[in-house]
């Protein structure tokens, strides 16, 4: 149930996996999405809302949501504090954003070759489409005792 779409003059393939469309958001003028009613709280620079679906994947019911690959746009990178890039993933920069209702910092990721890729949920469960979850370890890469997960890339 895949349909296709061009970005930036490549053919990317949106892959449904049987999910239903739950809820919608809107594009700006700048590529990015404002999310309505979601639970969703930042959209990465460079991608477009797709949809939230409703997951059992991580044992638990949760809602993840999915996003598309707008343009190949790099952005400045500024302080980091996020523990864990995604592969073939550069992270952009941090933001600070209310949208959530708190003010929090979120990661922006840059992508680092030409392929559509979705980020959903999160914790181990943070798995872009294109790879198959791996592993989940320990590590003090941010400074504290943490999770993170590593991923292993499957060819399109």
């Amino acid at each position: 149930m895949g349909r296709e779409k061009r970005f930036a003059g490549m053919l990317v393939a949106t892959l449904a996996a049987g999910f239903s469309v739950l809820l919608g958001g809107s594009a700006d003028a700048a590529g990015t999405t404002s999310l309505h009613g979601t639970q969703a709280c930042w959209v990465p620079s460079g991608y477009t809302y797709s949809r939230v679906s409703w997951s059992t994947r991580c044992g638990t019911s949760q809602y993840a949501t999915e996003f598309t690959l707008s343009d190949y746009t790099n952005l400045d990178i500024s302080n980091s504090t996020v523990c864990w890039v995604p592969p073939n993933f550069a992270i952009a920069r941090m933001t600070n954003t209310t949208a959530c209702g708190t003010s929090q910092y979120v990661a922006e990721f840059t992508v680092l070759d030409p392929v559509r890729r979705n980020l959903t949920g999160v914790w181990s469960c943070n798995v872009p489409p294109g790879y198959t979850y791996s592993a989940t370890t320990n590590t003090t890469n941010c400074s504290t005792n943490s999770l993170q997960t590593y991923f292993l890339l499957q060819k399109y």
